[in-house]
């Protein structure tokens, strides 16, 4: 139903209500980009130790290739194993020990930008929270966390502003 008609049935003012958490995951590139990146850089660390030439270029064949496909499982893993839920109660994420913490929509303090090797995250502080949550902006279903997010806070709350850009 488009939103035109959907507006027509249910009338213009009709609010959006949601009562369901929803599961959220990261976007495999971005971690895959910096675990694939360091996995080559300790290939080429290998390979400037080696003073053979024939050696080297067998594990040039040999371990850049293995290197990419073990930078793909380790990434797999971890972008299946960090999920994070947003509904009616608060954004629950992990913070920097990975363990699971809820800071409830009126209760977030501050919010600050942070980059980690081109990975942008939210720290995300509520009150009374000693560590913030680290919340990822590579969001595979980001629309969808966009919008559940503005059915729980107010249209110009600072969280929407950072998904919104």
């Amino acid at each position: 139903m488009s939103q035109q008609s959907a507006d027509t049935f249910l009338g213009a003012d009709v609010v959006k209500l949601s009562f369901r958490d929803a599961d959220f995951q990261m976007r495999f590139y971005e971690p895959f980009r910096l675990v694939f990146v360091g996995a080559q850089l300790t290939v080429v660390s290998i390979l400037a130790i080696e003073e053979s030439l024939d050696i080297a270029l067998f594990l040039i064949l040999l371990l850049l290739p293995v290197s990419a496909v073990l930078a793909c499982v380790a990434t797999w893993i971890m972008t299946a194993q960090f999920k994070f839920q947003a509904g009616p109660e608060g954004i629950r994420c992990m913070n920097i020990w990975c363990k699971n913490q809820l800071v409830p929509w009126e209760n977030i303090e501050r919010i600050a930008k942070f980059n980690f090797a081109g990975m942008r995250y939210l720290r995300i502080w509520g009150s009374g929270d000693r560590l913030p949550i680290w919340l990822p902006m590579f969001i595979k279903q980001r629309d969808e966390f966009t919008e559940l997010v503005a059915n729980y806070v107010e249209a110009d709350h600072e969280l929407l502003g950072y998904f919104e850009q």
